[in-house]
């Protein structure tokens, strides 16, 4: 399952995917806050385990513009751009 949110205020859509069934807690026309849960990742697919695939774009005509996205990682002290591909962790609450 994918859920897409979209921020009204900039046009830019957040994409999460692997969004175990039935672990959506929010629906179409909800407003999101800061630091709400919106959903449970999951072990969907062919799988090991839950994990999250995101994305945040702008959707063009001839495609999605990716836009480059600051998160807090680690112990949350040092927020960072995410890389594609590359695994990260989060050790804080």
């Amino acid at each position: 399952m994918t859920l897409c949110v979209t921020p009204i205020v900039d046009g830019t859509f957040a994409e999460y995917s692997h969004i175990q069934k039935g672990g959506s807690t929010v629906k179409k026309g909800d407003t999101v806050e800061k630091g709400q849960l919106i959903a449970k990742s999951g072990n969907v697919g062919y799988t090991t385990g839950p994990h999250l695939h995101f994305a945040v774009f702008l959707q063009r005509l001839n495609g999605r513009e990716s836009l480059k996205t600051k998160f807090a990682i680690n112990n949350g002290e040092e927020p960072d751009y995410l890389v594609e591909n590359k695994e990260y962790t989060r050790r804080y609450k």
